[in-house]
């Protein structure tokens, strides 16, 4: 009898997760944490579910339309006996790309252990489902994946991405989140998970003004746009093109709220700040959270383009420049979508 997954005597979270290429993301070290991993399309998650007591009939009709929408491909299935660690895991995933990773499906598989009544000492052993829960619906999911006009790639990591990531997870996971970082992760998880595209863009710029702790307002997209080209460029080149760039991204921002529209700019502005804000909060968990958010505008108002390394203690994080998704949409501008072979290139501004 080959041996089983589950461990006896553990009870597991399950989460089904959708939008990721999942080959790169095997090599992601959730292990050394308690957390499992298996792409949707494997053996181990097939077993799985057979562990699962009449998992895999109750799911049935789920599968079959996920493989319909051709979902199975590019989701995963990650789980662990940690309820908070893996939560903390998909907010950390979430927020390192701006991407459509998303909960489909979550579900938990008690442990338990009973006599069979009524055969007298016949005993169930093995863990049993609580059913699942779905977090949206199939087609609402195949819209968002395949069918998104702003070109947002599904999940990736490159090689290169790999060895960065894993020592994120690791300061994220074991170092204490203040309070002021765990408001803006919160915002932001709103704004990832909003559908209306003018308030997510709204709720992203909010995270940037929060960052604002001077109480002045003079000359505010100009401090704005230096303290981002401060925290996000990995060198003044760069520097200088976010400082640029944010400062035409403010004065959209300016059109929503003043002139009411609840319409995009065509320069695509909204895959632009959510790689922002994802790259400013990637740069506080490489500061291991030693420096307060609310310190990051006075800081930056001291320091100059090209010098956000000096933030950083990790040696091999200083060497970080951006994850290669966020990389395209803050320095190129251009994204492709890989499921459609379309190219989107944002217009100068």
């Amino acid at each position: 009898m080959s041996e089983r997954i589950l461990e006896e005597n553990k009870n597991y979270q399950f989460y089904i997760l959708t939008g990721a290429y999942t080959s790169k993301m095997e090599k992601i070290d959730f292990k050394s944490y308690g957390i499992f991993y298996c792409p949707y399309e494997s053996e181990i998650r097939k077993k799985i579910f057979s562990e699962l007591d009449g998992f895999e009939q109750m799911f049935e009709e789920e599968e079959r339309m996920l493989k319909y929408l051709n979902l199975t491909s590019v989701s995963i299935l990650i789980y662990s006996e940690y309820e908070e660690k893996i939560l903390h895991t998909i907010d950390f995933l979430q927020m390192i790309q701006a991407s459509h990773l998303v909960k489909l499906y979550d579900f938990t598989g008690r442990y338990t252990e009973y006599e069979d009544y009524p055969i007298k000492g016949e005993y169930f052993k093995g863990h049993q489902h609580s059913g699942f829960g779905r977090w949206f619906d199939h087609f609402e999911i195949e819209e968002m994946l395949f069918n998104d006009t702003d070109g947002i790639n599904l999940f990736y990591l490159s090689e290169k991405d790999i060895i960065f990531v894993n020592q994120l997870l690791k300061i994220y996971l074991t170092e204490k989140h203040p309070h002021d970082f765990e408001q803006l992760k919160r915002i932001y998880l709103q704004a990832f998970h909003e559908r209306k595209k003018y308030v997510k863009f709204i709720l992203l710029t909010m995270i940037i003004e929060s960052l604002n702790t001077s109480g002045e307002n003079q000359a505010i997209t100009y401090k704005i746009s230096r303290m981002c080209a401060i925290l996000v460029g990995a060198n003044k080149d760069e520097s200088r093109l976010i400082f640029q760039r944010m400062k035409t991204v403010y004065s959209v921002r300016s059109n929503y709220l003043h002139n009411a529209k609840y319409t995009l700019h065509e320069g695509n502005y909204l895959r632009y700040i959510h790689s922002l804000v994802s790259e400013i909060l990637i740069t506080t968990i490489s500061t291991k959270f030693k420096i307060p958010v609310n310190k990051y505008f006075n800081l930056t108002t001291e320091m100059g383009f090209g010098e956000r390394s000096f933030l950083i203690e990790d040696e091999l994080l200083k060497t970080f420049d951006h994850l290669l998704k966020n990389e395209m949409n803050l320095i190129l501008g251009v994204s492709k979508d890989k499921n459609s072979n379309k190219a989107i290139k944002n217009k100068k501004t």
